[in-house]
């Protein structure tokens, strides 16, 4: 029997093919179920960061939330 080469692949890139290949099945499920655990622990992060893709006006952010975005934007410039 043949073996089938696994590589490393983003979520997005499986085709259906290679799912039922390697028998992964995709089951949706919410937060709860899937940690086992109903109570998940504060964001250490500023939603303002996690809301928007585009930096906001600089009026809306704390000192915190501007040095992690611009630590962000800078690694992903890198």
């Amino acid at each position: 029997m043949a073996n089938l080469i696994r590589l490393a692949k983003s979520g997005s890139d499986w085709t259906m093919k290679e799912l039922l290949a390697f028998n992964i099945q995709v089951v949706p499920t919410n937060t709860t179920v899937f940690f086992r655990n109903p109570e998940l622990p504060q964001l250490s992060i500023s939603p303002t960061i996690l809301d928007n893709l585009q930096m906001p006006d600089s009026d809306i952010l704390d000192d915190v939330s501007s040095s992690n975005w611009y630590i962000q934007q800078q690694a992903l410039h890198a």
